[in-house]
């Protein structure tokens, strides 16, 4: 399963709810200050350009040949002992609405599913498939409303702490509106093994005049393994207070309470997680021309593992900087503490992003991005640390406005300690590259 770094709850989640539930946190618990944001620019590429954004209903699918240097890991007939580079087809398709009513209240449903072909092995394998729920809403001026739901399932198990999975449609909060993702996978299989996996979130928000605001919110996330019986199980529940110094500057007061249970070891206690938000979130543009933004907050941790109490200090920072009028250019740091599917203990990493892209013309897109983080896999303990690094870039020539060719390339790798204790499977070291050529379609059935 893939892991997506969550700032706001220091934990990762696979798939498009990782990405949802993100965009919905920060439209209810942003300060006052947040309102400065250039608008949004409008997307003037020609695949998926020209939507209704109060109503729409469209349907995606691709069909992609992927190049692999492991093309049977993550299969039923994988053995560790050995990596074959090879190619597999890969199809896949997803449906995306989104419902606006008034200016307040948005619905969100999103669905997908993907399966691939080896013909090594003469069969279709590896079917995958989730879906996501969302909504929002304000009563009154004040308070404002936001639930999320969703599923997954996958028959592998994979270690993606930079997030490379795509949603099925996605916005970007860097001022362009992004076009249509195709609704295939970017997973990387490390070994065979279903899961299924429920996660939400719920959180209500109230203004406290113009310059203050309080939110409370409940998130879970709950995954069971085929090969085990007891699940793998985060809550957490907790509150914050907002109150803008000035126009970039605001005052964060906040408690949350969490509770992470492994599927690992039944006999040990839950992991307590407290994380204590006492400082300043800050935000603004630095350029005459309003283009470059930066912005940093900070909080920290109280972890209370193996019947001991550990103290780590949390952060985020970013820099984002728009190129013209359709290019955008990005980087984020994140240091926190983490918890993931079948590894024993939280993890404590330090992680930095980047990413460039935009539109040549028209009909032809570029980005590139890439990722590295470091950490150490249990709080207290010595050489169990890791190293993961991923990079891609990826280009797509538009034949139509429902049409489009892709080309990508993406490098993924990570390392642990010899000591770490991994998954049955798992390998310590992982170095794969993947190639992907193919076609994507987007086709609107309501509010062309």
């Amino acid at each position: 399963m893939s892991f997506r770094n969550i700032r706001a709850g220091r934990w990762f989640c696979p798939n498009p709810l990782s990405v949802a539930t993100l965009a919905i946190a920060l439209c209810i618990a942003a300060p006052a200050f947040a309102q400065d944001r250039m608008p949004r620019r409008p997307y003037r590429g020609l695949f998926g350009g020209n939507s209704n954004p109060n109503r729409q209903l469209s349907f995606q699918w691709s069909g992609v040949g992927v190049y692999d240097d492991n093309v049977t890991e993550g299969t039923s007939r994988y053995d560790p002992r050995y990596q074959k580079s090879g190619t597999y087809g890969l199809i896949g398709s997803g449906l995306s609405f989104n419902m606006r009513s008034g200016r307040d209240s948005l619905l969100t449903i999103t669905a997908r599913g993907t399966t691939r072909y080896f013909s090594d092995l003469q069969e279709f394998d590896l079917l995958e498939a989730g879906g996501v729920i969302g909504y929002s809403t304000t009563f009154g001026r004040t308070v404002k409303l936001a639930l999320i739901q969703g599923f997954s399932y996958q028959p592998f198990y994979q270690l993606d702490f930079l997030g490379a999975t795509l949603p099925v449609i996605t916005t970007t909060d860097d001022g362009v509106e992004a076009t249509p993702q195709s609704p295939d996978s970017r997973d990387v299989p490390l070994t065979s093994l279903d899961s299924q996996q429920f996660s939400g979130a719920v959180t209500v928000s109230r203004s406290l005049g113009r310059r203050s605001s309080i939110a409370a919110g409940f998130s879970y996330r709950l995954t069971n393994f085929a090969d085990n019986s007891r699940p793998f199980f985060w809550r957490e529940v907790g509150a914050n207070f907002s109150h803008s110094l000035d126009q970039y500057t605001a005052l964060r007061l906040g408690y949350h309470y969490g509770l992470q249970q492994d599927d690992i070891n039944v006999d040990l206690p839950a992991t307590v997680n407290q994380n204590v938000d006492i400082g300043l979130v800050y935000g603004r543009p630095i350029s005459r021309s309003r283009r470059t933004h930066v912005n940093f907050s900070s909080g920290s941790s109280i972890v209370n593992y193996l019947n001991k109490q550990y103290f780590v200090v949390t952060g985020d920072a970013g820099l984002r900087r728009e190129l013209g009028r359709t290019w955008n250019a990005g980087l984020t740091y994140h240091r926190g503490v983490q918890f993931v599917e079948g590894l024993t203990g939280p993890l404590q990493a330090d992680s930095v992003e980047a990413r460039l892209a935009g539109l040549v013309s028209r009909r032809f897109d570029v980005w590139m991005s890439g990722g590295y983080s470091n950490g150490q896999l249990g709080l207290g303990s010595t050489g169990t640390g890791y190293d993961t690094f991923l990079v891609g870039t990826g280009v797509r020539y538009a034949f139509a406005r429902t049409l489009s060719f892709q080309a990508e390339y993406q490098y993924y790798m990570y390392d642990f300690a010899q000591t770490a204790r991994l998954p049955t499977g798992v390998p310590s070291t992982v170095n794969r590259n993947s190639v992907r050529i193919g076609l994507t379609g987007w086709l609107p059935l309501l509010g062309r």
